[in-house]
């Protein structure tokens, strides 16, 4: 048994056939066993962990990453990286590439890049360990529509790996991509990565345009029809926002080996994630929420047509890795004022990149854009297991006994959506249950969840104080939000309440504080007033 860990996930491997591994008392029975070789992946872990998987057969104990610490650096004034170490805090722009990285164990921290030529940071290829964090990166790339393939960070090379991108805004490119209305989106991309060596992790990322400089893809690589492509195996996206796309907001397509996309937010896009091919396989998609679709450059939301939330199937010959989708929910909002076509994807699972084998679906919530349309295409083959879903929509072509645990509806699920841009609620009005592979057995995307660049913030609390006299006595209210401790004049009290106090003249402060930040309030009694 080999495990190789993440931040929050690890992979395995195991020569044989094993049904499941366990980590910390949880069963994961999310595996692909190819014939000789078992392979996995364990989510919901701590960074800089140490855990213990058990297995039929034996144990191994591993522990997750944490992020690399490294010597502070000058930069070049070319922005050529050559030395390993830590660049971080300036702006660069008026040159073809913000930054390019040509040494290993870099990390490049809190730069404003912008009015570039071509991508804002290129990875070169031959390093790894690589960190780039806390950067707004936008202007850059082309000005012409539909030309290139530049990127806000980009790599060059299989043999890049072992990179983590975080925390970073990628925006507003100067060109862009023209929409499908004038045939296959080409031109800029948010990140882009071509054939890495694996164990990439994009994570709390913001990619997202305003019109008409929407990107082509939002992230992507290649080759896709391989065992290679994006984002090589042991990967992790998660925890982004994506947005302003004409094509793909997430595309993995390739070897598909062990990579995992799981709890990102997208919308405006056309293809909310695409995998076709998983050419070995397992990929996870999981508890992602896919918002708003659209394909074509057009005022009329009727006519602009939607894409799937997945793209998948077979293409020339390759793509019989497994694929899991766990506990994703596709979002309809209603129709604009005067139209009837819902907001969001056109279907579930759709073989638009040829006929669909050995996918996996449990515990999403599938709603079409109709109710009269497929959730489901090009997926009879038997190798699927489709089951436990909520769908709105048809079924549509899948294997004889499909969701035979499922709720087919002719309506849409009624969700609570509680969004503001980064940080969201989604509560599905069921209490169906589902096959628990791992994940839970609540169908969907329950419970809050946080995207973009502040899912790793805490909100610092906010807090507010007021007096009132009674007689010979004052009476303090405070209240607070978002605090670990609440202090009242220095002594602890409860997040919210009031105490007497005698009357004169006295000031008063209530403070808070989490490990996002601290606030502080104080009112000043001088004498009677108003009760």
């Amino acid at each position: 048994m080999t495990v190789i860990p993440s931040y929050h996930t690890a992979s395995f491997y195991h020569n044989g056939n094993i049904p499941s591994v366990t980590v910390n008392g949880k069963v994961w029975r999310n595996v692909q066993f190819d014939g000789t070789e078992t392979r996995g992946s364990i989510f919901g872990l701590e960074e800089g962990t140490a855990y213990t998987l058990t297995y039929n057969g034996g144990s191994v104990s591993f522990t997750t990453l944490t992020v690399p610490e490294r010597p502070l650096r000058t930069l070049p004034s070319n922005g050529i990286i050559t030395e390993s170490g830590l660049y971080e805090n300036g702006e660069i722009s008026g040159r073809d590439y913000g930054l390019r990285i040509q040494a290993s164990g870099v990390t490049v921290r809190g730069f404003s890049i912008h009015d570039v030529t071509r991508s804002g940071i290129l990875i070169e290829n031959g390093v790894s360990d690589i960190v780039i964090e806390d950067c707004d990166i936008y202007n850059f790339g082309p000005s012409a529509f539909q030309s290139g393939s530049d990127a806000g960070i980009a790599s060059d090379g299989s043999a890049v790996s072992r990179v983590l991108i975080q925390n970073n805004l990628i925006h507003d490119p100067n060109g862009g991509a023209t929409s499908w209305l004038d045939g296959h989106p080409g031109g800029t991309i948010g990140i882009q990565m071509q054939n890495p060596g694996g164990r990439i992790v994009i994570r709390y990322n913001e990619i997202y345009s305003t019109y008409p400089h929407y990107f082509r893809d939002g992230m992507r690589g290649g080759v896709n029809f391989s065992n290679e492509g994006f984002p090589g195996p042991d990967s992790d996206i998660y925890g982004n926002k994506v947005s302003q796309v004409w094509d793909d907001a997430i595309e993995v397509e390739g070897g598909g080996k062990n990579v995992r996309v799981w709890e990102n937010y997208i919308t405006k896009t056309f293809t909310f994630v695409a995998c076709a091919p998983v050419a070995i396989g397992p990929l996870y998609v999981v508890r992602n929420v896919f918002d708003e679709s659209q394909q074509y450059d057009q005022p009329d939301s009727d006519t602009y047509r939607r894409g799937p939330a997945i793209k998948a199937g077979e293409g020339n010959g390759i793509g019989r890795g497994r694929a899991f989708f766990l506990h994703n929910v596709t979002l309809q909002r209603p129709p604009e004022p005067g139209k009837s076509v819902s907001l969001g994807a056109r279907g579930g699972i759709y073989g638009n990149g040829g006929v669909v084998y050995n996918h996996v679906s449990r515990g999403n919530i599938w709603q079409a854009e109709t109710t009269s349309r497929n959730v489901f295409t090009r997926a009879s083959d038997g190798s699927n297991s489709y089951d436990f879903d909520v769908l709105a929509g048809r079924l549509g072509d899948v294997p004889a006994g499909s969701e035979a645990n499922g709720e087919i509806r002719n309506t849409y699920l009624p969700i609570t959506i509680d969004f503001d841009g980064h940080r969201g609620t989604f509560t599905p009005e069921t209490t169906r249950e589902v096959e628990d592979v791992g994940f839970g057995t609540t169908p969907g995307v329950t419970g809050e969840m946080v995207f973009g660049v502040r899912a790793e913030v805490v909100v610092p609390p906010i807090c507010t104080i007021q007096a009132r006299s009674r007689k010979s006595r004052v009476r303090i209210d405070w209240t607070s939000e978002n605090a670990e401790t609440v202090l009242l004049n220095g002594e602890p009290v409860e997040p919210s309440g009031f105490r007497m106090f005698p009357l004169g003249f006295a000031t008063y402060t209530i403070s808070a504080a989490n490990s996002g930040g601290a606030s502080s309030a104080s009112v000043t009694v001088r004498g009677r007033m108003e009760e």
